[in-house]
């Protein structure tokens, strides 16, 4: 109910958002080709196109994704074209120019929408998040996006010496938003203030009447109860405070809200596990709890290393590096010292990777199909029996471990550890104090 009153609340204020609006395609002007390409769902494009400066194609280089390829010159010399990634719909606009789709190597979602003279690459500006089914006809390039209002697709052109994507469709019934206009009078920018001022008061909303009462009585009943899941609805009501702050401050498009979600999950889970194991070993954190949060943080930090390195999609060895020492051994090691099984887990399916990888350059050794296959088995089944014995010394040097962990706790906590009975949520009291005195609100 905080997420459904703001939202009705605090509405658009520039005339609506226009779905009620209709658009329509005058086809009566244009080529026979484009009035076929109009009408129907798909146009199949090539992979490769001959121009001017060479040929332009799509590939994978050594650095793992698809991107754009020149190959020029009577020795046909080959070089990446431009630094965006998954490069599609080639389309040969003239003898000099290539358009085509793509995306920036940092982008979550979204198409970029480029043209290319065999020497520097531009976007097209004014084009729609989503752009598609490029077709070339009379020296103008035409798309089908996705209607700045109202609903279904539309047409837009772009002069590519312009550099700049103009609506072709009309809209047809309803009531359109007003638009204020740009400095040329247009009204093409689409910038309207009073919706960021909707945007934001949405956000501010969210997190006094969602997010921090969220937070606030997560906390109370983790704390004084020992509520086992509070510590999921406390961390997913931080998160949501992270998210509805960057909406206010990132109003242009919310180009920002994916690095701050990145860098936000990879920090606060590795500060949220830290803290974590020091209150474990201080013994003034309750088990259920316990296991919730390690596993909340768990799965927080195991997904944000993965989406920071790239791991398995990117192939530097770099990459590699940092997973390993950021990730895999102080998953592994922290879940050892713990007892939270999932943590394990989490560091054995990175240990996975790790085993595939090195297959992987065994394999590219060798051009024999037959060793390759058994270079697989064997190192994928040695890791296999590497990962039960580790399994079957854990356990049996698990009470080792745990003394040990206990001495190095006593050593450096000092007074700010706990002894705890053997149920794990009554402290022991200690010599000075007599059996009635109760400390279980030192617990969380």
């Amino acid at each position: 109910t905080g997420s459904f009153v703001p939202a009705n609340v605090f509405r658009c204020s520039s005339g609506g958002s226009g779905g009620d609006v209709q658009w329509e395609t005058d086809t009566s002007s244009l080529s026979a080709s484009l009035r076929e390409w109009e009408s129907q769902g798909y146009f199949e494009h090539p992979s490769v196109v001959t121009f001017s400066p060479g040929t332009l194609f799509t590939g994978s280089g050594a650095d793992g994704p698809q991107r754009l390829w020149l190959a020029s010159g009577k020795s046909c010399n080959v070089g990446q074209l431009t630094q965006y990634e998954f490069p599609r719909e080639l389309t040969l606009v003239d003898f000099n120019t290539v358009c085509l789709l793509a995306r920036q190597p940092a982008a979550s979602s979204g198409d970029t929408l480029v043209c290319t003279d065999g020497d520097a690459s531009a976007e097209i500006a004014g084009a729609p998040q989503y752009p598609r089914r490029l077709i070339a006809d009379g020296g103008l390039l035409w798309f089908m996006g996705e209607a700045p209002f109202g609903c279904c697709d539309v047409v837009y052109m772009a002069n590519v010496s312009e550099r700049r994507a103009t609506l072709f469709s009309t809209p047809h019934g309803g009531a359109p938003p007003s638009l204020p206009l740009d400095d040329s009078g247009s009204g093409d920018n689409g910038d309207d203030g009073s919706c960021d001022d909707s945007t934001r008061n949405i956000a501010i909303a969210l997190i006094f009447l969602s997010a921090l009462p969220m937070l606030s009585i997560s906390l109370y009943l983790w704390v004084r109860f020992g509520i086992a899941s509070m510590p999921l609805t406390f961390y997913a009501a931080a998160s949501f405070v992270v998210i509805c702050l960057t909406a206010i401050i990132d109003l242009e498009d919310g180009s920002a809200l994916d690095k701050v979600l990145r860098w936000w999950f990879t920090v606060s889970a590795f500060v949220w596990l830290l803290v974590l194991l020091v209150l474990q070993l201080a013994n003034r954190v309750r088990p259920d709890p316990m296991t919730w949060a390690a596993n909340v943080g768990g799965i927080a930090y195991f997904g944000a290393m993965h989406v920071q390195t790239r791991i398995p999609f990117e192939d530097d060895a770099w990459r590699w590096v940092i997973y390993n020492l950021l990730l895999v051994v102080p998953m592994l090691m922290y879940g050892l010292v713990t007892g939270r099984l999932l943590l394990v887990v989490l560091a054995a399916v990175g240990v996975c990777f790790d085993v595939w990888r090195l297959s992987s350059f065994l394999v590219d050794l060798t051009d024999n199909s037959t060793a390759e296959v058994l270079i697989r088995f064997v190192t994928l089944g040695v890791a296999g029996a590497g990962i039960v014995w580790g399994g079957v010394a854990y356990q049996t040097n698990k009470k080792i471990l745990d003394t040990a962990v206990m001495n190095f706790a006593t050593a450096c906590l000092g007074s700010f550890r706990l002894e705890l009975e053997a149920d794990g949520n009554t402290i022991k009291p200690s010599n000075n104090e007599p059996p009635s005195v109760d400390k279980s609100a030192s617990l969380i």
